[in-house]
């Protein structure tokens, strides 16, 4: 037989293999055997009080692999038919007898091996109510069940049969299995007994043997099994259990089942002038009552000592490592008092633990830090939540260094709070390495931050890594939103490959490049620049890199064209509205493009730009500029006196595009904006290019309203609603509202309240939406800044269909 998976093993030192099965598999016969005829020795008129072979054959086949069980079960049958059958019992009751104790013998294994970790191991509660409810109690009732019915048909009782038959198998496997589990197929392994332990096993064994001889000392004949006399080895068996857990209860057990089994066949004590049938049931019963609650305490104490043992190895494992880190980690209480430090924290502050423990921390904070720092510490501990604070502590020189601790809240199972575990690092060379690159840093700007013309510094492929703050002041853009974008993103389409050419020409060869070039300023008006670029030496293995100079030039290009701006003004004047019509005309797609070109450059900023929406922004500039083009014809045909020709609008769709060219817009004056249009909303008649202007003018007009308003505040919300045969458009700002003196003249051509403002714009909206049909009007919201309204005729020819 070989042994199951174990640390140590008597029968495991056999070598080689085929003798170590041979001499198991004569050991496994005669045992059989000798437990068959023990079994027998009691009275062929009832059942064994303790059916021994089971355990045998139980404790054989789980220690025999299952493809060979099949030996054992034939290895038993000559001896159950020559081991002194039952006097006058036929042969077809010693066959089913046989064939139910293999049954029980085969089912039993394999249901232990399989709901149990280690069958012949019971050190867990889990693992002992398992063994219980498997081989004491379901396997020897269904074994009774059928033990019973073979007894009945010789005339024998079938419950009092069966009543025997379930208490012989029961007792079995409660008494005697676990002694052949512990000290037959793994014994406990004499090198790891110590001297005093082997000691204090010797002083109980030998008081359990002398309390046993007296409870069971042949010449008493006591009346019953409960005199004073049978409690006297329970100290010493409880001592087992205790102190030696399973293998001491099942030594302490099988010490007192062969004084109580010898008693009870010699019918000596207790035992005598009792038929067979009382012997059993009083040999049953107690050690019934003794086995039972010393197993159960056993494998309470193993349960106990190993939940122990496992956390004393787990916090040992936990210092270890703790010890062994390059970083100091650290644990406090709920309270927020130091209980564990490493001991890189011991080495770093040259106290001791017990001088860390508590508030011993405090020490060796700077005073300057202390109070945020504590601060910090005691919200984070009142708010259970993680912190990371970054302060001064003083070494074990005196020096004081930066430390950056983290720390993150500690909960049991059941969501109590146990205080916190951390680390923390040395963060002085690195504040001194971000000092002295600060300072690096500061004596360049310095050199360049006081010069008028804007300076950048960028690599071979457009990158910027510096610009200046006049740069800055004239995107109007801080200068971490710029680092890292590409300059030729932020260079006006019209001007881009003009500068693509010169910067190619500066990378191809030595000297200065220059060019002039038309900019979009920030404001939406257009000016002119002059840059210079050339090519710095750069240090080996590292790129090189590209410095322009720029200047506005606007003022001299605007001189050169004063007289053409003059007369082009002036013709505008003369015609009044229709003018200011005209300029938002060709300006509406001028802003649809920039508002395109910024969303591009926001786009391309990230890491992994998206190419097919960046396709279809170029396409809509595209869009954008034939749409200017039309806006010209469109508006020479009105000169001509034509007449207004409406059509059927999507009017989702037009919102749609509108929000698609004011979006960079928005993003730039950090507007979130929102749309609640119907999927089902019907099409309206109407011209588009005059509703998108429109859509523009009340868009920008809100977003300009916003400019006090706090950017987490700011929202811009267009909602379109259908109300019988008008749709009605909103447009909801957040801004500043309007004031009721001003709501009058608000749509009058050249009022405004802007600085800056034409006057021109709602005029031209009250025009337009007059052009279809509609009305336009405004409120103040309840909640806040205005709302400006119109309505358009539903295209119901269009909806029929």
């Amino acid at each position: 037989m070989t042994s199951m998976s174990a640390p140590w093993s008597p029968w495991v030192a056999i070598r080689p293999p085929l003798v170590a099965a041979t001499l198991g598999f004569i050991a496994f016969a005669f045992a059989y055997l000798v437990a068959y005829r023990f079994g027998q020795s009691f009275s062929p008129a009832v059942s064994a009080p303790f059916w021994f072979p089971d355990s045998v054959l139980l404790c054989a086949l789980l220690s025999t692999p299952r493809r060979r069980w099949w030996l054992l079960l034939l290895g038993i049958l000559p001896l159950r038919l020559l081991g002194d059958p039952q006097a006058g019992a036929p042969w077809w009751f010693l066959g089913s007898v046989y064939l139910n104790d293999c049954a029980k013998g085969v089912i039993g294994a394999w249901l232990l091996q399989k709901f149990m970790r280690d069958p012949i191991r019971l050190s867990q509660m889990r693992e002992l109510g398992v063994y219980c409810l498997i081989a004491v109690v379901l396997l020897p009732a269904a074994s009774a069940l059928l033990g019973a019915a073979s007894r009945a048909s010789l005339g024998a009782s079938y419950w009092a049969s069966f009543e025997q038959w379930l208490l012989g198998d029961a007792m079995a496997n409660l008494v005697l299995t676990p002694i052949l589990f512990y000290w037959v197929l793994r014994p406990p392994n004499p090198a790891t007994f110590s001297t005093p332990r082997l000691i204090e096993a010797g002083l109980l064994a030998i008081g359990l043997l002398l309390t046993m001889a007296w409870a069971f000392e042949p010449i008493a004949i006591p009346s019953d099994m409960v005199e004073t006399r049978f409690y006297a080895p329970v100290p010493f068996m409880v001592w087992a259990a205790f102190r030696f857990r399973m293998p001491g209860a099942t030594a302490a057990v099988a010490v007192l089942t062969v004084f109580a089994v010898g008693a009870a066949i010699d019918g000596t004590g207790s035992f005598a002038a009792l038929t067979h049938a009382e012997v059993s049931s009083r040999l049953q019963h107690f050690l019934l009552l003794r086995a039972a609650p010393l197993f159960l305490v056993a494998v309470l104490v193993e349960e106990w000592v190993s939940a122990s043992s496992s956390l004393l190895e787990s916090e040992q494992r936990f210092r270890l490592m703790a010890d062994q880190s390059p970083m100091k980690i650290w644990l406090a209480s709920p309270e927020g008092r130091c209980e564990f430090v490493n001991r890189r924290w011991l080495e770093f502050t040259g106290l001791t633990r017990e001088e860390f423990m508590g508030d011993g921390w405090n020490r060796i904070v700077h005073p300057d830090d202390f109070g945020r720092s504590n601060g910090d510490y005691l919200r984070s501990i009142e708010a259970r939540e993680s912190f990371e604070n970054e302060a001064r502590l003083r070494r074990h020189d005196g020096e004081y260094r930066w430390i950056l601790s983290h720390g993150a809240p500690r909960f049991s199972p059941d969501g109590k709070f146990l205080g916190y575990v951390g680390s923390a690092i040395d963060m002085t060379e690195r504040r001194q390495q971000e000092a002295a690159l600060k300072r690096s840093e500061a004596r360049y700007r310095d050199v360049v931050e006081s010069q008028s013309s804007f300076v950048c510094r960028m690599l071979p492929d457009g990158t910027l890594t510096f610009v200046n703050s006049a740069y800055c002041r004239f995107l109007r853009r801080e200068r971490s939103e710029l680092l890292g974008q590409n300059f030729l993103d932020l260079v006006s389409p019209a001007a881009r490959e003009a500068a693509r050419r010169a910067l190619a020409q500066a990378l191809d060869g030595p000297g200065h490049v220059t060019w002039e070039c038309e900019v979009a300023n920030p404001d939406g008006t257009r000016g002119w620049q002059s840059w210079v670029c050339h090519t710095l030496d750069g240090v080996p293995d590292e790129a090189r890199e590209l410095q322009l100079i720029g200047a506005d030039v606007t003022d001299r290009k605007r001189a050169e064209e004063s007289g053409r701006q003059l007369a082009h003004a002036t013709r505008f004047a003369a015609v009044g509205e229709l003018t200011a019509m005209v300029a938002h005309e060709i300006n509406q797609p001028l802003c649809a493009i920039l508002s395109n070109a910024e969303a591009a450059e926001i786009l391309l900023r990230s890491d992994d730009p998206p190419l097919e929406e960046l396709r279809n922004i170029l396409a809509d500039i595209r869009k954008d500029d034939l749409r200017a083009d039309s806006a010209i014809r469109s508006i020479r045909s009105l000169l001509q006196r034509r007449e207004f020709e409406p059509r059927r609008v999507d009017l989702a769709g037009t919102i749609d595009h509108v929000f698609k060219l004011t979006a960079g817009d928005a993003l730039h004056r950090r507007v979130p904006m929102r749309r609640d249009v119907p999927a089902d909303l019907p099409p309206v008649i109407g011209d588009r290019s005059y509703l998108e202007q429109v859509l523009v003018i009340l868009m920008v007009n809100g977003m300009d309203s916003m400019k006090g308003t706090p950017e987490d505040a700011r929202e811009l919300v267009v909602t379109a609603r259908l109300d019988g045969a008008m749709v009605e458009v909103s447009v909801t700002d957040r801004g500043h509202g309007i004031a009721p003196e001003h709501m009058p003249q608000l749509f009058d051509s050249f009022f405004t309240t802007k600085s800056d403002g034409m006057g021109m714009g709602l005029s031209i909206a009250r025009s337009m939406i007059a052009a279809h049909g509609g009305r336009i009007w405004a409120e103040n919201s309840a909640s806040g800044g205005a709302t400006f309204r119109f309505t358009l005729r539903v295209d119901y020819a269009a909806s029929r269909h």
